[in-house]
């Protein structure tokens, strides 16, 4: 049975066969938008993700919609790439697809996500200060996603990629808490 990792491992490897396939018919910026609008009408309609996994479905029954769907308004490399995707039996996995792909795009042109979860929600001239101090720190440009927690009391905790930095008020005390306990 297939883990989180080998999956996310193959939705890598797909996303990167897509981009290298897309720069070599220089046709990469029409495929990243429109692999993510795509990505957004399966997310904002459950009930075409769940025909696009469906099982008693045959791929040729499917790769016809597919056709009439994509032929001719969007890059041939991506209406081949959903069809390839179809034969696999991993059309169900597009959206992962798409984002592994989009992660993949902002890493080559230097930007990381980053998600801030503040006390309180940051006006537009903070949010924009705290991603400029971000981004000189880390060297790359952050594209900032906001979260309030009001639990955190102060402070910030920053999540880039798979690392935690917990600058909260919260953390503090707790942390100084456990300091005073040990010293008595």
């Amino acid at each position: 049975m297939a883990n989180a990792q080998d999956d996310h491992a193959t939705f890598d490897s797909y996303a990167q066969a897509l981009l290298e396939l897309s720069d070599a018919r220089g046709v990469t910026d029409q495929v990243a938008g429109d692999i993510q609008a795509i990505a957004g009408v399966i997310h904002a309609d459950p009930a075409l993700g769940k025909y696009f996994s469906d099982p008693s479905i045959s791929h040729t029954e499917r790769e016809g919609m597919l056709e009439s769907a994509f032929q001719g308004k969007t890059a041939d490399v991506l209406v081949n790439f959903i069809k390839l995707l179809n034969a696999k039996g991993r059309l169900g996995n597009f959206g992962a697809i798409a984002a592994a792909f989009k992660h993949l795009l902002d890493a080559r042109s230097g930007k990381v996500d980053v998600e801030v979860t503040v006390a309180h929600k940051l006006d537009d001239g903070e949010l924009e200060n705290v991603r400029a101090e971000i981004s000189r720190k880390i060297g790359k440009h952050a594209q900032i996603t906001q979260k309030v927690d009001d639990s955190i009391i102060g402070g910030l905790v920053l999540k880039i990629g798979d690392k935690l930095i917990d600058g909260s008020v919260k953390s503090q005390l707790e942390t100084l808490k456990r300091r005073l306990i040990a010293a008595v």
